[in-house]
């Protein structure tokens, strides 16, 4: 199981946005943006896009004013967005929440989405729905994520929140693709004569299968190739800033990905964090 730590302060800056997925792996990190503090001329403010390189779903890690912008310049839909993740209540990690969730509604979305984050990103939320007299067309839900650390799970992923050590309570969010489920290859059962019904779905379940002709098939003989890789199955851990919380994490990070790990990262204006940033 490979852990690759990607960091959205200003440690691990990447001049612009960019896709990086790692070679033999499905998974795609596309970062929207990689500044701390302030956005520069070339890169956003903290956010980065997790997604299965084959499906349209994605999920959002932090949102800095400006995200939805940046989401423009992909191919990233805002109604094919599963849940947004924010590591901490820092502005530079999460003011552009209310015109992200506005967008959404003006782009006639109807599903509900699910915001996971420090307790503070409720009243944030709310807040703004109310002074600015927001009306969103679909629920969300926010869940705090210091209640959930026995993790949360999405369609695509299970999600693992990670204390780090920061000024605010903050977190990074291990995510880990969930294992594909067997499935048949309907052209080699056909081809065998085993007829499409019941006793396909019993052959999955119980593995073996002695059909009306005598013959006893083996479910291991007729498993289709996998659409994504086999195991060990992807696992990422994207936080807010490097921090002592995460340093074992760090430890393991997997040097593969080298659209990361190599001369392309680069420290943000100088290495300086600007004052008062985040």
């Amino acid at each position: 199981m490979s852990v690759t730590v990607i960091d959205l302060g200003y440690d691990w800056a990447l001049t612009g946005f960019g896709r990086r997925s790692c070679p033999g792996f499905p998974l795609e990190l596309i970062f929207l943006g990689t500044s701390s503090g302030t956005p520069t001329k070339t890169r956003n403010v903290s956010a980065a896009a997790i997604k299965r390189a084959d499906s349209k779903d994605w999920y959002l890690v932090d949102c800095g004013e400006g995200t939805q912008h940046q989401v423009l310049r992909t191919s990233l839909s805002l109604r094919r967005l599963r849940a947004i993740f924010i590591t901490h209540v820092h502005g530079d990690h999460c003011y552009g929440l209310p015109g992200l969730l506005a967008s959404a509604a003006l782009s006639g979305r109807t599903e509900g989405l699910c915001i996971v984050g420090p307790r503070d990103i409720q009243r944030l939320v709310e807040v703004i729905r109310e002074v600015s007299n927001l009306y969103l067309p679909y629920d969300v839900e926010i869940i705090d994520v210091a209640t959930r650390v026995d993790g949360i799970d999405t369609a695509c992923f299970s999600v693992q929140p990670v204390p780090l050590s920061h000024r605010v309570p903050s977190f990074g969010y291990v995510f880990r693709e969930h294992a594909e489920k067997p499935r048949l290859d309907p052209k080699r059962l056909l081809r065998d004569g085993i007829p499409q019904g019941p006793a396909w779905s019993r052959l999955l379940a119980e593995g073996a299968l002695k059909l009306e002709d005598g013959r006893v098939v083996h479910a291991s003989d007729y498993l289709a190739i996998p659409r994504r890789h086999p195991v060990p199955r992807e696992e990422r851990l994207v936080s807010g800033h490097r921090a002592a919380g995460a340093a074992g994490l760090v430890g393991r990070y997997n040097s593969h990905c080298s659209g990361v790990a190599s001369g392309q990262r680069r420290r943000a204006d100088q290495g300086q964090q600007t004052p008062g940033a985040n």
